[in-house]
């Protein structure tokens, strides 16, 4: 594979260039080349020194810049070389390097788009050693369905006869003592590792057949739930599907290796049902009369952070056929604490404000927070800033310590209904106004929110 050939004609007077082409993956390749090609002399386009026979063709081949074929005119003019003007095609083989067949070897390439190998990784494609995806700028977790990527053959290329079964184990990471800690990663690696069962539906390709109308057809082969034994092992050789014939009836169709093509997805980890084997810190959320106070420890999410690891057997023999691992990633499925309240509004929330300035309580918070801002504004746009309002933003590159940025309180509430964060609102002229309290989190392809309060002066 990615060897360069170039194609010669043993002309009498000057040989012929007739192309080159770099070999693919079994080591073949193809140069085509027309009768123009070998009809070139130095002298004039009038003498055809070919006259009326093809080319006598050679190669030569070089790979990562050394000759590995080195023929000469003498090999073009050999037997069955001579007077070939149609097209000529040879594999280069070694008996020392052999190319794999990729098609038939199992492994696990991604989580969504983030490469597992090599771990860990810096780049934008892969994982931090904490667990962390997109390189330290974004530090994405992850959360719902999780897609994991990669190839399982139907069949064992070692024993055709015999079917691949693959499937996942999970192990969590925890901390020193066993006691959730919000204010540092989990840093003891698992010591177990259990089947993965929580999977949610994924479509893992397609078999072809003729429907009732004689007609090619095709249609999805999804592996459920109910399609892992006890053991989380998956086997998709055989697997019955049910099929439209386009007809009112349908038909079942069983995937072999003539009918079924794969696609990149293995499985869609069911992350909540994960995360969901610890109770919520905060259930019910934070209550609007608690805008403005920190969060106690015992009430604020730690970082749930796994690992992940594929296996694949063969059916008959159970022999281990492959494994890869992700040593870490972040799973979670919290949502972010949020209150958001005026001290003016909590006696009176239509009360209008005629003091020269509001306080406002906010508290937010959740493990994997990736900014926070409060602002004010009415139908003209913004009001403030200036002067300026709380905001904070997690930080790249990320030292161990900037995980854990999770948010802010302004706060507490005061008996006098004067705590929180003061705002002078006494140059604003009378109107409605808005504060908003906007966050974003470090989920894959999460976007911002915010929720707000209305007040008038």
């Amino acid at each position: 594979m990615g060897a360069t050939v170039r194609a010669f004609d043993a002309d009498w007077l000057q040989d012929d260039p007739l192309g080159s082409a770099v070999t693919d993956a079994t080591g073949r390749f193809r140069i085509d080349y027309t009768t123009a090609d070998f009809q070139v002399t130095p002298f004039s386009p009038l003498i055809n020194v070919e006259f009326t026979s093809g080319p006598d063709v050679y190669f030569t081949a070089e790979l990562g810049g050394v000759n590995i074929l080195n023929e000469t005119q003498a090999d073009g003019r050999s037997p069955g070389r001579e007077n070939v003007s149609y097209c000529f095609c040879v594999e280069l083989c070694s008996d020392e390097v052999q190319p794999p067949d990729v098609e038939h070897v199992p492994h696990w390439q991604q989580v969504e788009v983030f490469d597992i190998h090599p771990f860990p990784s810096g780049s934008s494609s892969g994982f931090s050693a904490e667990g962390y995806a997109g390189g330290p700028a974004n530090s994405y977790v992850f959360g719902g369905g999780v897609t994991l990527k990669g190839n399982c053959p139907l069949r064992n290329i070692a024993a055709p006869a015999n079917a691949l079964e693959y499937r996942f184990l999970i192990g969590e990471w925890t901390w020193p003592g066993g006691v959730d800690d919000p204010t540092a990663l989990p840093t003891v690696a698992p010591t177990t590792m259990a089947p993965v069962m929580q999977i949610a539906t994924t479509h893992v390709g397609y078999v072809f057949y003729t429907n009732g109308l004689a007609l090619p057809d095709s249609a999805q082969v999804n592996i459920e739930p109910a399609d892992l034994p006890s053991d989380g092992w998956i086997r998709v050789d055989n697997k019955a599907v049910t099929v439209d014939m386009r007809d009112g009836t349908t038909s079942v169709v069983n995937v072999n290796s003539s009918n079924f093509l794969r696609t990149f997805d293995l499985f869609v980890l069911n992350s909540p049902a994960i995360t969901s084997a610890h109770p919520a810190k905060l259930p019910g959320g934070l209550p609007i009369v608690d805008a403005g106070r920190s969060l106690t420890t015992a009430e604020r999410e730690p970082i749930r952070r796994y690992r992940l690891m594929f296996e694949v057997r063969d059916s008959v023999s159970l022999a281990t056929v492959a494994t890869d691992t992700l040593d870490s990633i972040v799973l979670n499925n919290s949502p972010v604490a949020v209150a958001l309240d005026l001290e003016e509004l909590r006696t009176n929330a239509c009360n209008p404000v005629s003091a020269g300035a509001v306080h406002i309580l906010y508290t937010i918070d959740h493990p994997h927070l990736r900014f926070f801002s409060l602002g004010i504004s009415n139908n003209n746009g913004g009001v403030h800033p200036p002067p300026p309002l709380p905001t904070a933003a997690f930080a790249p590159p990320p030292p161990t310590s900037n995980y854990l940025f999770r948010g802010g309180a302004g706060g507490p509430h005061l008996p006098g209904n004067n705590g929180g964060f003061p705002v002078n609102v006494s140059a604003d002229p009378p109107c409605a106004y808005r504060v908003a309290l906007s966050w974003q989190t470090r989920h894959y392809l999460s976007s911002a929110t915010s929720t707000d309060r209305l007040y008038c002066k």
